[in-house]
């Protein structure tokens, strides 16, 4: 569910970065991305983490020679999401907290401050590492 959430974020992020897109219909574009859930530190310790690897653009399907489907690329260059950089970190927090109130994880109240620094705290050491 947070991978999901995540990927759409970028996702968003690609297709606003990318030159060109005003004229495409952003519901036909997609991303490309290899995504692995890892679940274990080197000492075998519990430690839930992403490793995310990201196309920088977006893919539109286009009609090729007759009639065919082929795929076009929409590069967006000066994007980096080097480690989340470029990502809104708001609309992120906020749509996990929602995605977790919604799903009974967590209730509306303590989905405020709490959650949020804890969300902060986790961001905060992804951004260190860069």
């Amino acid at each position: 569910m947070v991978l999901r959430i995540f990927l759409r974020v970028i996702a968003q992020s690609l297709q606003t970065h990318s030159p060109g897109i005003a004229q495409v219909d952003k519901a036909t574009l997609r991303i490309g991305a290899v995504a692995f859930i890892h679940r274990f530190g080197s000492n075998l310790n519990e430690h839930v983490h992403f490793h995310v690897c990201v196309v920088d653009g977006v893919f539109e399907e286009v009609v090729g020679d007759e009639g065919a489907a082929a795929e076009c690329v929409l590069a967006a260059p000066g994007v980096n999401f080097h480690p989340v950089s470029d990502i809104d970190e708001a609309t992120l927090r906020r749509r996990i907290l929602r995605a977790f109130v919604g799903r009974g994880l967590l209730e509306s109240s303590e989905a405020s401050r709490d959650a949020v620094l804890q969300i902060q705290r986790v961001l905060g050491r992804c951004q260190s590492l860069h």
